[in-house]
């Protein structure tokens, strides 16, 4: 179940993108609608717009819209390619971003802590959120 939520937030991102949504009800951010993974943050993670148009989230700009906590007893346990991922969708097509790189997927990985089971999401760099 935190697995669809997590691709449906991440769609919600992308859908932002499509639907030109306005961040703080003045304009649609510049750079889209992302979100953004930490390791460190294991039980969290961030749907951004990204002001400034570098395909990451930024903690310093004010692009935070919401933060989304996972269930109790499901975190993040493995990212990829890095231990911050950032996935970011440009309008109009929506374009993807991974990282700042418009060629490469992302793969977060949830890890259930009592029946110790887990389920990866991949996100690849067509924007397809795949939770098979």
């Amino acid at each position: 179940m935190a697995k669809q939520r997590l691709a449906s937030d991440i769609r919600q991102a992308q859908n932002n993108s499509l639907g030109a949504k306005t961040y703080d009800g003045v304009n649609t951010p510049a750079g889209g609608w992302g979100a953004h993974f930490e390791l460190t943050s294991p039980t969290n993670y961030i749907i951004f717009a990204d002001k400034d148009e570098d395909q990451a989230y930024d903690p310093n700009d004010n692009e935070m819209m919401e933060t989304r906590i996972l269930p109790t007893g499901v975190t993040i346990s493995a990212l990829n390619p890095a231990n911050t991922v950032d996935v970011v969708f440009l309008p109009p097509d929506p374009k993807t971003y991974v990282n700042g790189a418009d060629d490469i997927d992302a793969q977060i990985t949830l890890e259930e802590n009592i029946a110790s089971s887990t389920a990866t999401l991949s996100i690849n760099f067509f924007g397809l959120i795949d939770t098979d």
